[in-house]
Order: structure tokens, then sequence, then C-alpha cells
């Protein structure tokens, strides 16, 4: 399936009871704030929304988590 001007983002997700438990999320959308809009609707209410990245700046970001994302199927994807 084709997904045409869509871009893969990757939205940090902090948890607000244990810093150990922060998540990275794999988006598909147009643009950034489009993303951010919709981690921001499903997001559990234990987490506070983060930066929005590119894989780019998650490499630098994050690399560990650039790693176990990059591959996989993204969480959210824009309609």
């Amino acid at each position: 399936m084709a997904h045409g001007g869509m871009r893969l983002f990757f939205v940090y997700l902090h948890n607000n009871t244990d810093v150990r438990d922060d998540e990275v999320v794999k988006v598909r959308a147009r643009t950034k704030p489009r993303a951010l809009a919709l981690v921001k609707e499903r997001v559990r209410s234990n987490f506070t929304v983060g930066k929005v990245m590119t894989n780019t700046g998650l490499k630098r970001f994050d690399a560990e988590w650039h790693a176990l994302l990059w591959g996989g199927k993204p969480q959210y994807v824009e309609d």
C-alpha cells in the first residue's frame, strides 16, 4: 500500500510515574503537528507527550530506541 506524502515520525512519551519507563512510538503522518495530534488523542493518561522527531533526529537523540523501532510497523497511522 502506497503512502503518498506520508512520513515516519517518532514521538517520545514521558512516563509521569517512572522515568525509566519512557517510551517512543512510531507514527506515519504527513507533518510533525499531525503526528503530535494523533498521539495526543490516543496516549494513556500516565504519559506526557514530548518531542516529535524524524528518523535522523531519533538516531541522534537516542540511538537505542532508533535501533529498536527501525524496521517495525508504525503504532499509529494517520488516515
